[in-house]
């Protein structure tokens, strides 16, 4: 795979199934992510790695991968890779650049990376590639960390 933020984490094989070292809570309920078929490769703190296949229902009228399902896959990977600390965290804002279509058939691999943590707020990096390693868009996301409630 070209173009990765994290090389290593390559060598492990994907799971069959969502067994990560993500926060439970994160994956587990995200029925969203679970729809729309993505996979975790990996989790690092401050990292995840998410795959998910372009299937005929996520073309849109151009016949090429809906721009906003890429941007969640983006976002599904920075989810993970924030909430691989100690505190839960929420995106506040995000943004994204499309440098390529996604097209039929093809994986699509969200890198996520942890830039800089000051305080509670996080921000992160995505960056999605095809199965080639092409890159098909850059992502950067912010979020903020909580407290755990405590009952």
């Amino acid at each position: 795979m070209k173009n990765t933020l994290l090389p290593s984490i390559y060598d492990r094989p994907m799971p069959e199934s969502r067994d990560t070292n993500a926060d439970p809570h994160t994956w587990w309920n995200d029925q969203a992510s679970a729809a729309l078929g993505m996979n975790v490769s990996a989790t690092t703190p401050g990292g995840a790695i998410v795959t998910m296949v372009v299937r005929d229902d996520m073309l849109n009228g151009l016949e090429v991968c809906h721009g906003g399902l890429i941007f969640t896959l983006a976002d599904t990977a920075m989810a993970l890779a924030s909430n691989t600390r100690d505190n839960p965290a929420y995106a506040v804002s995000a943004d994204m650049t499309w440098v390529r279509p996604g097209r039929k058939g093809d994986l699509l691999t969200a890198t996520a990376r942890q830039q800089v943590t000051a305080g509670r707020t996080g921000v992160y990096d995505v960056s999605v590639a095809n199965q080639d390693g092409e890159m098909v868009g850059l992502f950067r996301g912010r979020v903020r960390h909580v407290p755990i409630e405590k009952p």
